[in-house]
C-alpha cells in the first residue's frame, strides 16, 4: 500500500488553512464594523430629547420663504407630527472615479436625528466577486467623519474632524433633509428666497456653517440640491455638488424622492458618482434597536 506524501498532505493543509482564513478574517471584521457603528448610533439616539406629539404647525412655518412653505405645504408635514429619530436604507450604484466603466452595486442604511442635527450612514459596496468595501459616514456634533475599508479591514479612505470634512457632512445633512422635510423649520437653518422656485438655506451648528440652493417645481416639488463640497481634502477649492430627485413618491404620508442621481461638476465635466433608490423608510422608530 502507498502512503500519501507528507509535504502534499501539508501543502493541501496549509491551503485549507489559507481559504478559511480568507473567509472568516473578512466575516469578523465586517461583524466588528457593524458592532461599532450600532454603537456611535446607540450614542447619537441618547442625545435626542424625548417628545411626544410636536406638530409642524401653520405658525411654525409661517415666516419662511414662499418656496419653502410651498415645498412644505407639497411634501404634506404641515399639520403632522415632527419626527425626532428616522431611519432608511437604500440600494444604489456607485462610481468611485470618473472614468470608471462599470458601476458597483451597494446597499447602505442611515439614522438621522433632527435635535440635534445629525447622521450615521453606513454602506457595503460590492466591488467584485469577494470583494466589498465597508464604509461609514457620520455627522455629530458640528463634526464630520467619512472611512472606507476594504474587506472591512484596509483602510483606503479616511477624513475626519476637519474643517472641510466638517462643512461637506452638514451640507449632506441639508441635501438630505427632503426624506424628512420638517427639519426645514428649525431653528438651526436660516432661509432666503431666490426667487419663486429657488430658496437658500444657511445652516449652523457646532460652530460649523454651510450652505446650498433648493430648487424646486410648480407644484412645490423638490428637484435639485447644489452646494459648493469639498470631494477630497486635497482640493483647495470646493466643487459643484447636486442631488437631483429622478423619481417622488409618497412614502408614510410624505411625498418625498425616492429615487435620486448625485453629481460631482469638475473641470473635466460632470461625474454622476451615484445613484440610490430609498427602499425602507421609518420615522420615530419605537424599537431603536432594530435600527442602531
Amino acid at each position: 500500500m502507498i502512503g500519501h506524501d507528507p509535504m502534499i498532505l501539508l501543502a493541501i493543509s496549509t491551503l485549507l488553512l489559507f481559504a478559511i482564513i480568507l473567509i472568516a478574517v473578512p466575516g469578523m471584521a465586517a461583524k466588528r464594523f457593524r458592532n461599532t457603528v450600532s454603537t456611535e448610533r446607540k450614542t447619537l439616539v441618547s442625545k435626542v430629547p424625548r417628545t411626544k406629539d410636536k406638530i409642524l404647525t401653520e405658525s411654525s412655518v409661517k415666516d419662511l420663504p414662499g418656496p419653502v412653505r410651498k415645498w412644505l405645504d407639497s411634501s404634506g408635514v404641515v399639520g403632522r407630527e415632527i419626527p425626532e429619530i428616522i431611519y432608511l436604507e437604500q440600494e444604489s450604484l456607485m462610481k468611485l472615479k470618473p472614468d470608471q466603466k462599470s458601476w458597483f452595486r451597494a446597499n447602505a442604511d442611515q439614522v438621522f436625528t433632527l435635535d440635534p442635527p445629525a447622521f450615521n450612514w453606513s454602506v457595503s459596496v460590492d466591488m467584485g466577486p469577494g470583494i466589498k468595501a465597508l464604509g461609514r459616514d457620520e455627522f455629530a456634533e458640528g463634526r464630520g467623519q467619512m472611512k472606507i475599508l476594504l474587506l472591512g479591514l484596509i483602510p483606503v479612505a479616511k477624513a475626519g474632524n476637519d474643517q472641510k470634512t466638517n462643512q461637506a457632512t452638514l451640507q449632506r445633512f441639508l441635501a438630505e433633509m427632503v426624506w424628512f422635510p420638517a427639519a426645514a423649520a428649525r431653528p438651526y437653518i436660516k432661509w432666503k428666497e431666490i426667487d419663486p422656485r429657488t430658496a437658500e438655506a444657511k445652516m449652523t451648528w457646532g460652530g460649523t456653517q454651510g450652505s446650498g440652493l433648493f430648487f424646486f417645481d410648480e407644484n412645490g416639488d423638490f428637484r435639485t440640491f447644489k452646494a459648493r463640497r469639498f470631494k477630497d481634502l486635497k482640493d483647495e477649492e470646493p466643487s459643484e455638488w447636486i442631488v437631483s430627485c429622478v423619481r417622488s413618491e409618497v412614502v408614510n404620508g410624505i411625498r418625498m424622492p425616492v429615487e435620486c442621481e448625485v453629481k460631482w461638476k469638475t473641470e473635466a465635466g460632470e461625474w454622476t458618482w451615484l445613484q440610490l433608490k430609498v427602499t425602507k423608510l421609518v420615522y420615530n422608530i419605537d424599537n431603536h434597536e432594530n435600527t442602531v
